[in-house]
């Protein structure tokens, strides 16, 4: 079976790592490519926002290049952000259309 590449749709994606982060490498684990150890802590790396600055994301809030990640590794991000122990990982803008529950939205039973 063939490898079919969805297309991308034109939506800005923020993600960014609240104050209150322990560095327990869960992120980073997981998503590497997004997720790295700098000299402030986890960082998310510029190489996956657009404005190519690699720091916790906080204060500049850049979006994430459609073209740096598959439909599937934006997919997997609320996941990863869900699963952050201390619930830093904070995602912003279209992610419901992927199929997955937006980590923060409350969902009551």
């Amino acid at each position: 079976m063939d490898h079919v590449d969805l297309p991308k749709p034109d939506v800005e994606r923020r993600m960014w790592i609240a104050e209150g982060c322990i560095h327990c490498y869960w992120c980073q684990n997981l998503a590497p490519v997004v997720f790295q150890w700098g000299a402030l802590g986890t960082v998310i790396s510029g190489d996956v926002r657009i404005d190519g600055v690699t720091s916790n994301n906080r204060r500049e809030q850049s979006a994430l290049r459609i073209d740096a990640l598959s439909e599937g590794d934006f997919a997997f991000l609320p996941f990863v952000a869900d699963g952050c122990p201390v619930q830093v990982i904070r995602l912003d803008g279209d992610w419901n259309h992927l199929g997955m529950v937006d980590p923060g939205q409350v969902v009551a039973l």
